[in-house]
């Protein structure tokens, strides 16, 4: 089963890729089994396409904190970390009511600040060995 990660986005990613410029980017999807980032525009339209890394642990949906998996669902992309030690690091609304809900009645604690974000800064030139 392909696992989805479809993010309302706001407006800070049309500002972030100059490539965008002028194109509305209505929403981001993480195709987790092809690690791959999409911005889709108007239509469902790809705008622009992605190779990324995951965490450790990558297949499933996240549990609990530390569990290093990429939660699965529909998130917003809420706001943008400008003091990030990584390159364009933007928070996704994880954990929701329904994360939240697992979570406590598992008797553990969801987690939160998840990022999606780039390479180390200064280090962008080794993403072809770190993905």
């Amino acid at each position: 089963m392909l696992a989805r990660i479809p993010c309302a986005v706001c407006a800070c990613m049309v500002w972030s890729f100059p490539a965008l410029a002028g194109q509305q980017v209505y929403l981001v999807r993480v195709e987790k089994a092809e690690r791959r980032l999409e911005l889709i525009g108007e239509g469902g339209k790809i705008l622009r396409s992605f190779s990324i890394a995951l965490g450790s642990e990558p297949f499933g949906h996240k549990h609990q904190e530390g569990d290093e998996r990429t939660p699965e669902g529909r998130y917003v992309l809420d706001w943008r970390n400008a003091n990030s030690a990584a390159y364009k690091s933007i928070h996704i609304s994880y954990p929701n009511a329904d994360d939240l809900a697992a979570a406590q009645a598992r008797g553990v604690d969801a987690g939160g600040m998840i990022m999606i974000h780039g390479q180390p800064n200064g280090f962008g030139w080794l993403g072809w060995l770190l993905q």
